[in-house]
């Protein structure tokens, strides 16, 4: 069901085990041509929005707070704001496309555009646009074919639309829930949360694969990596000596701390050759 229309639901999601990148010591190649990854906002703690589009395109924000928790809706409109995007809001009959006709020529980022009526007043979502690809989806078509929530705690989920009214309360690193009766306006988010936005799919939403920013050697034989990261998320840095090996090697498992994380592992294949892969931990 809709998060404020009995019938429909939006979920917004996050993270399933992905396998990531693969490198050598003098050669690395990220396939990551539809994935992007942003810092939004100012603070200490931080939650993620992920954005799954039926193309396959995903975006993922890490947003940055202070205070023990921060509102959904703020999140996603601070990330609007600082993207350069726009927040339409419209009535119920306008559809998406000509929603986007009253877009300011200026928008540059996310563009999202929400739907209210006299009878749910409360906005919901019915398109996003990522201007910088022009990746959209928008309007209901059925109760997959529309924007879906998801959420990963820690997170509190007022669940207004309840029959009776309860509350979820969702712990530190529980599983991908898509509640049946919370808008973005009843869900609070924790340090580490998650909550996320799928087009076109049933599934949780997946992370865009980790990024190799740079690579070099370090005196005594090492191999330093750097990854683009996600705050919070568990990571398993694997080997093999070549690529015909059935099995991956486990060198190193992490949680990241920030956007960025660097890896220094020695080299000891003798032909100085070695494969190296980041994964999402299950």
């Amino acid at each position: 069901m809709h998060p404020l229309i009995p019938g429909r639901t939006e979920r917004w999601s996050f993270f399933l085990p992905a396998l990531l990148c693969l490198l050598c010591p003098l050669f690395f190649s990220p396939s990551h041509a539809h994935a992007t990854t942003l810092l939004t906002g100012s603070g200490t703690n931080t939650c993620n929005l992920l954005l799954n589009f039926s193309s396959g395109e995903k975006l993922l924000f890490i947003y940055r707070f202070d205070g023990t928790a921060v509102r959904a809706q703020t999140a996603l409109e601070t990330i609007i704001t600082e993207t350069g995007g726009s927040l339409l809001s419209t009535g119920y009959l306008t559809d998406f496309q000509s929603a986007l006709f009253n877009l300011p020529p200026d928008s540059q980022g996310l563009v999202v555009h929400c739907q209210s009526s006299s009878e749910y007043p409360d906005p919901f979502i019915n398109g996003i646009l990522w201007k910088p690809t022009g990746t959209s989806n928008g309007d209901y078509l059925s109760d997959v074919d529309w924007w879906q929530i998801w959420v990963q705690g820690p997170a509190h989920l007022a669940q207004p639309y309840n029959d009776p009214a309860t509350p979820l309360d969702l712990s530190s690193g529980s599983g991908w829930i898509s509640p049946p009766a919370s808008g973005l306006a009843d869900i609070t988010l924790g340090d580490g949360a998650s909550f996320g936005l799928v087009y076109g799919s049933s599934d949780a939403p997946t992370l865009p694969a980790p990024i190799v920013l740079s690579t070099r050697i370090l005196p005594d034989n090492q191999l330093e990596i750097s990854f683009g990261t996600i705050p919070h998320i568990s990571y398993i840095l694997k080997k093999k000596f070549s690529l015909n090996d059935a099995n991956w090697t486990p060198v190193q498992s992490i949680v990241a701390s920030s956007s960025t994380t660097i890896f220094a592992v020695p080299i000891t294949h003798d032909p100085g050759r070695e494969f190296f892969r980041l994964e999402i931990a299950p």
